[in-house]
């Protein structure tokens, strides 16, 4: 993925911002939620493992449905 950006600096030359086309930012960010997804499925089948291993104790349905809303609720948009 090849992007424009330009860097805002202060007054002595360090970088403080970066600006990108709207275009570009919309790809930035849907790459940003197919990694957030990625990883969010490795570490789910990471726990699937470490349960069936009896690394890690099951989960009841209520209570895997409970932390699933306090997840969603934290990455709202």
């Amino acid at each position: 993925m090849n992007i424009d950006v330009t860097y805002l600096t202060n007054e002595r030359g360090q970088p403080q911002a970066v600006q990108m086309s709207y275009a570009d930012w919309q790809r930035v960010r849907h790459e940003l939620q197919i990694n957030e997804t990625r990883d969010s499925l490795k570490r789910a089948f990471s726990k699937i493992e470490a349960i069936e291993n009896g690394q890690l104790p099951a989960v009841s349905l209520h209570n895997f449905l409970a932390d699933w809303d306090k997840e969603a609720a934290t990455h709202a948009d």
